[in-house]
């Protein structure tokens, strides 16, 4: 009877400990999933949250921007400069389209290469230009200029996520 007991109770034993290890194995499951959901909308709620700060910092940087060339718009042959030499270094005559600001700016000065047709355009922006000649254009806007170094920014953040999402899995 005492044998019989005691198997008895090792069996009891053994089944229950077997069942409430499948429970607790369920449970982990259950919780494993509920923080892979969570830790999924925190890692979009942040990726909501940077793009939203991007935003902000973008037209934030815009306004600056806008202000500051209306206060100085000095630069302007440079960037003049620049857009030449970004269609070709050995254009003759090239058509220089401003802003009217930009404009007077220029015609102002003595030093404007006689290569240069001066033209005003109030759908500019103060601080760009669009540059042709015969054979190419190249469009130097405010706006443009803009956007590329956003893109720049924007291209060099995604690499970034890229190499650490990597270097995340390397590790797992």
């Amino acid at each position: 009877f005492q044998e019989g007991l005691k198997k008895g109770l090792d069996k009891g034993y053994k089944a229950g400990l077997q069942k409430g290890e499948k429970i607790i194995q369920a449970q982990v499951q259950s919780l494993q999933a509920v923080t892979a959901s969570l830790m999924d909308a925190l890692q979009s709620q942040d990726n909501h949250m940077e793009q939203a700060l991007v935003n902000l910092s973008v037209s934030v940087a815009q306004s600056v921007l806008r202000r500051e060339l209306l206060i100085d718009s000095s630069h302007i042959q440079s960037v003049v400069s620049d857009a030449i030499a970004a269609i070709s270094a050995e254009s003759k005559k090239v058509t220089v389209r401003l802003n009217p600001q930009d404009y007077s700016l220029l015609t102002e000065q003595e030093q404007i290469p006689s290569e240069w047709q001066l033209q005003s355009d109030p759908s500019l922006s103060v601080g760009g230009c669009r540059v042709a000649d015969i054979h190419s254009a190249v469009d130097y806007t405010l706006e443009d200029q803009f956007q590329q170094t956003v893109d720049r920014l924007v291209d060099a953040r995604f690499a970034e996520l890229a190499r650490e999402e990597k270097e995340a899995q390397e590790a797992k």
